[in-house]
């Protein structure tokens, strides 16, 4: 890949950084990936993924192999915490409904360049890791405990009362449940006016009502 174009989507790079990777001809190892809606894509061992554009869906299981879903979202890196250990990313990633993922070759980084750049990189992939992962513990622990009304619930007043979405199955998707079952729970509360909907806008508007709802499981 061309280095102004490495230089362009990754901006916090230093021009002595950019200097190591175009010297050492670490630039021939960063690809750019454009992933369509609903396609799958399998990352390489040893790399890291960039969320130049749009949006992807990962989908991970638990123990019993219950599959739940992250969503990472452009500017966005995402990895195993334990990539140093040379292990691929172990999860089915999807375009929600497209996006274009700029892969970085971690391992080949870490041989050659400045540590300084490694650190901004893994801290960038840490902080949307770790938010991915402990949105996925919460509903883990929401999908265990609560019926899908309050789980659905749940999600809504987990994202401020508001959640605005592409379409139904995206939805669905994200938070495993069957479009048809998702449909009817929005069509009961709207009736019961406890959200409204705008739009491709879903919103709690009786607050109080909600909070029972999650309390009296």
């Amino acid at each position: 890949m061309d280095i102004k174009k490495i230089a362009e989507m990754l901006p916090k790079l230093t021009d002595n950084e950019l200097d190591q990777i175009s010297s050492k001809g670490l630039n021939k190892y960063f690809y750019l990936h454009s992933v369509s809606g609903g396609e799958i894509f399998i990352p390489k061992t040893g790399c890291i993924y960039f969320v130049r554009e749009g949006s992807i869906m990962v989908s991970v299981f638990i123990e019993d192999n219950t599959e739940f879903n992250m969503k990472f979202s452009q500017g966005e890196v995402l990895g195993k915490v334990d990539l140093f250990q040379e292990e691929g990313f172990d999860g089915i990633i999807k375009g929600m409904p497209s996006a274009t993922l700029l892969e970085l070759p971690i391992q080949e980084l870490l041989k050659k360049t400045d540590i300084k750049f490694i650190i901004f990189i893994y801290e960038k992939m840490m902080t949307s890791m770790s938010r991915n992962i402990l949105s996925l513990f919460k509903t883990y622990a929401a999908k265990v405990s609560y019926s899908n009304e309050q789980y659905f619930i749940s999600h809504l007043m987990s994202e401020g009362g508001s959640v605005t979405y592409s379409s139904t199955e995206e939805l669905a998707l994200l938070l495993h449940i069957d479009i048809r079952t998702l449909q009817r729970i929005i069509k009961k509360l709207r009736s019961e006016k406890l959200i409204e909907k705008d739009g491709k806008a879903l919103t709690v508007v009786d607050i109080q009502a909600a909070e029972e709802m999650l309390i009296n499981y």
